[in-house]
């Protein structure tokens, strides 16, 4: 197998070359800080701890893949999760406030459902080429349960995201 170098020791980083090495490939990761972890940091003084970084674990689904791929080991054993509520708070200049709420509430859980159970995605994403899109993320095992369609303007798929979600994604033609 190759030789590989992966430069920075974050998130991104120590995924891919824990998936390289998973693979057999003989990786080396360089970092500059003096600690792994990128922008998932910490820094404490005088006894108080202060994230450096995000606190929000954005598409636990993909940690949770590359927990199973790479260690076989279910994410929830390699880590404590919990959910906090309110997920984030964003404040902008304007004095726009957004929070994104866990979805723990009895009412999301019915309001999935029944989204998926009527076929209906949850969101969408716009792509260039929804065939090349659709050959690529087949070819990695995504079950698409609709598959390139013509409507009107557009064209349309949907992929079933594995967390109880559908997700389409669309051409504009």
């Amino acid at each position: 197998m190759a030789r590989i170098i992966v430069v920075g020791a974050g998130m991104g980083g120590l995924a891919a070359a824990s998936r390289l090495a998973t693979l057999g490939h003989r990786v080396t990761v360089l970092e500059a800080a003096g600690t792994h972890g990128g922008q998932v940091g910490s820094y404490r003084r005088e006894g108080f701890g202060f994230d450096t970084g995000p606190g929000l674990l954005a598409l636990p689904a993909v940690y949770r893949d590359l927990a199973l791929k790479t260690g076989r080991e279910p994410l929830e054993q390699l880590v404590g999760l919990r959910p906090v509520d309110p997920e984030s708070r964003h404040l902008f200049p304007d004095g726009t406030e957004l929070l994104l709420e866990p979805d723990a509430h009895p009412a999301a859980k019915v309001f999935k459902a029944a989204l998926v159970d009527d076929g209906i995605p949850f969101t969408s994403f716009a792509v260039d080429d929804i065939a090349a899109e659709f050959a690529r993320l087949t070819q990695l095992g995504v079950r698409f349960t609709q598959e390139p369609v013509e409507m009107g303007p557009v064209t349309t798929a949907v992929l079933d995201d594995t967390c109880g979600n559908l997700i389409q994604i669309v051409q504009r033609r």
